[in-house]
């Protein structure tokens, strides 16, 4: 399977949801706050894989504890939207299945 710009791009952004990132909080917040632009909906609808790859990273981040508290109310916030539209998501299914 080839991957394009845009899997590439994707890949990218979710590499910077992990604990060892010092930008993690900021990245938490920019997701969501795409996530609330009209685009948002239709990302989470049609990206099954991207979701699932968000609950992924999500869940480790929360587990983690690494989070100041407005990131971490985001990030739930964020995982709580995801599970609503696409609620057969579980954690470790990065392929979206």
């Amino acid at each position: 399977m080839n991957e394009t710009s845009d899997d590439k791009g994707q890949a990218e952004d979710m590499g910077a949801l992990m604990s060892g990132n010092s930008c993690v909080d900021l990245y938490v917040h920019t997701l969501w706050a795409l996530l609330k632009r009209p685009i948002g909906p239709y990302l989470v609808q049609t990206d099954q894989a991207l979701c699932a790859s968000l609950v992924d990273r999500s869940e480790r981040l929360l587990d983690d504890d690494v989070l100041m508290p407005e990131a971490r109310r985001e990030l739930h916030e964020m995982l709580g939207y995801i599970r609503w539209v696409q609620p057969g998501l579980r954690r470790g299914a990065v392929d979206g299945r």
